[in-house]
């Protein structure tokens, strides 16, 4: 065995060491977890949230657990107002954590 596979060598028993392990440590150690999984939820909304609503969508950021989404139409903001929780509890689904505390529509 060489010295790289004696270092991806768990504790624990001979299991090697994921990457998903390493990119997961890394992301901790750098307190970078919250950003990465905002990052995701940017992504989600764009690819889950059907075409005519990413068409209205003028913007969208998130910190601190707060999505806000910039829309082009009243009209859209106060439909997705009235669907806010589900679509808080739909993209922390697809996420797999709390990560979206509110939701946000301007």
């Amino acid at each position: 065995m060489t010295r790289s596979q004696k270092n991806n060598i768990n504790q624990v028993g001979m299991n090697p060491i994921t990457l998903q392990d390493i990119i997961s440590n890394f992301l901790k150690s750098n307190k970078k977890v919250q950003l990465f999984e905002e990052q995701k939820v940017m992504n989600l909304w764009y690819s889950k949230m059907g075409a005519f609503i990413v068409q209205h969508t003028l913007g969208a950021s998130m910190k601190n657990g707060v999505l806000k989404v910039r829309l082009s139409h009243a009209s859209l903001r106060f439909e997705l107002n009235g669907q806010k929780t589900a679509i808080r509890e739909q993209l922390n689904k697809e996420v797999g954590g709390e990560v979206v505390k509110d939701v946000v529509f301007y």
